[in-house]
């Protein structure tokens, strides 16, 4: 039941989004991995513990319920909690997938008719690049290309809704081109470039990160797809603003979004699952506790829009508001410094500085 109390805040910061790791377990091993998912992998959120995240959720407004992991089709339960989802009123939900899945093609094609055949809304696949060399390398096991295009070539014969995610990175960048491309062929709905986090497996892998003379060759791929005609949506999200690739996205990081991970730590969204760390715990608050009186949702809610020395001459300000909050406070915990991909004009020339 949500109280006169629970309304105000509610009513200022809608709760609208919830992203859930079910389970850290995957087979692959991708060198970017923040989660730094794997075979091994040991947590997982139960059933029991599912339903009542989802049950608060909704009650406190929740419409939008994305299940990721690691590999969630690994986990046991996962048909349960889609389906108990959709009873339960939630009016989206999606489900990411490495698209390796159990690495038998058999036993994917199995896990995917019957996820086909459920009430999801949407699946998104990550594909790294268009070239299988490059996507093995950074899944960090050999074939994993094929399934993925396998598991993406069957999820489209089944009318599902298929989006793409890549990262881009110093490996696969000039690859995007022809990844857009190939996913036109396969009819993908939308290809989502998502930025790269400095944290989990990233950090043992820093050569992944692209140089400023790299940064600025993919700016310009990406304006050359811009003008591009394609079947397939091209999308970046609010943590490249500062590099002023596409129209200004909202960051919904604390104000109407949050995650939990697979151990039950709860964060403002991916980008701070290194960063802030020790985390609040869904085994130990609610979801509206958490959502109402955790510090840093706060300090993000009230801070992010403070004008740095850095930002506050800038003629982008209004744009790019100092850049992605999560990589923000990778640098600095207060918010005072400008985003480290900060793309601006000097002495009227535009280059990342």
């Amino acid at each position: 039941m949500v109280t006169p109390d629970k309304r105000l805040i509610l009513n200022k910061y809608p709760l609208k989004e919830l992203f859930v790791e079910i389970t850290d377990k995957c087979n692959l091993l991708c060198k970017h991995c923040s989660t730094e998912a794997g075979p091994t992998g040991e947590q997982q959120l139960n059933f029991k513990k599912i339903v009542e995240i989802i049950d608060e959720a909704y009650n406190l407004g929740v419409r939008y319920f994305c299940i990721s992991g690691g590999e969630p089709l690994l986990h046991p339960d996962v048909f349960e909690m889609i389906e108990y989802a959709k009873k339960r009123g939630m009016k989206k939900v999606t489900l990411y997938s490495c698209g390796y899945i159990t690495g038998n093609l058999q036993k994917n094609k199995t896990l995917l008719e019957r996820l086909a055949s459920s009430k999801l809304d949407r699946i998104i696949f990550s594909l790294h690049s268009s070239d299988p060399m490059i996507h093995d390398q950074i899944t960090g096991i050999k074939g994993s290309y094929e399934f993925a295009i396998k598991a993406i070539q069957y999820a489209v014969t089944k009318k599902m809704k298929v989006e793409v995610h890549c990262v881009p990175m110093s490996y696969n960048f000039k690859t995007i081109p022809s990844l857009l491309r190939l996913c036109e062929k396969l009819g993908v709905e939308q290809l989502s470039l998502l930025r790269l986090v400095k944290q989990g497996r990233c950090m043992d892998n820093p050569d992944l990160v692209m140089s400023k003379r790299q940064l600025n060759v993919f700016r310009e791929i990406i304006n050359k797809l811009k003008n591009g005609n394609y079947k397939t949506r091209l999308r970046l999200g609010a943590p490249f603003n500062c590099l002023f690739l596409d129209r200004y996205t909202k960051c919904t990081a604390a104000l109407c979004k949050i995650l939990i991970s697979a151990d039950g730590s709860l964060f403002p969204c991916e980008a701070f699952k290194t960063s802030a760390r020790p985390a609040p715990n869904i085994y130990k608050m609610s979801l509206f506790e958490y959502w109402s009186k955790d510090p840093l949702l706060w300090k993000l809610r009230e801070d992010r829009q403070k004008i740095t020395k850095a930002c506050k001459d800038c003629e982008s300000l209004e744009k790019c508001r100092g850049g992605c909050p999560g990589q923000r406070y990778l640098i600095d915990k207060n918010f005072t410094k400008k985003d480290p991909l900060c793309y601006w004009k000097v002495n009227g020339v535009e280059k990342v500085v």
